[in-house]
């Protein structure tokens, strides 16, 4: 992994556009996953994010610590154990 500042980036991005395309680029993939996150928040229930979770994921969600699971997904850890006992075959 590579941190670069937003004003450092910037600076070179005023100088090759190419640059400058790429940020862009981040910043609206950024803000549409926001967007989508918070209207799955509002729609869909908690075992549905796990399950969409699981899905997309499933490496990621069986190697984190259940507790970043569950504050990613927004409910409790002993939430997610229900629905993750619930849906055991699929873990």
């Amino acid at each position: 992994m590579v941190k670069v500042y937003k004003d450092q980036f910037e600076q070179v991005a005023k100088k090759e556009g190419v640059y400058h395309d790429f940020l862009l680029y981040m910043y609206n993939t950024y803000i549409e996953t926001l967007v989508l996150r918070s209207i799955d928040f509002r729609v869909e229930t908690a075992e549905t994010r796990y399950l969409k979770l699981l899905t997309i994921q499933p490496d990621e969600v069986r190697s984190i610590p259940l507790q970043y699971v569950a504050s990613y997904l927004g409910i409790s850890k002993e939430r997610l154990s229900r629905i993750r006992k619930k849906h055991s075959e699929l873990i």
